[in-house]
């Protein structure tokens, strides 16, 4: 690889790590009373849970759709991080 390649890729790739520390990804429950956000990783930043969401003692119900939540939130996050590098695949 001549050096001006190399250097272009360094580039892209130094721009690339930025970016994705920059990725921040929410999503909301269908019901509106759960929002999940994750990082570029996938990670959970925040939980909201709207003091409604109690009305209901369906515990197993509301960790479901926690979980759908945060899922929905990294498929997000994870479509930024592909947009993000997809100039550097091939």
């Amino acid at each position: 690889m001549d050096p001006a390649a190399y250097r272009r890729l360094a580039d892209h790739l130094r721009a690339v790590r930025q970016g994705m520390a920059g990725i921040r990804a929410s999503a909301d429950s269908p019901d509106g009373l759960i929002t999940a956000t994750v990082d570029a990783r996938g990670e959970l930043l925040d939980l909201e849970l709207n003091p409604r969401v109690y009305r209901d003692p369906d515990a197993d119900g509301l960790s479901g759709r926690i979980v759908a939540t945060v899922a929905e939130a990294t498929r997000l996050a994870q479509d930024q991080v592909a947009a993000l590098t997809k100039r550097l695949m091939p």
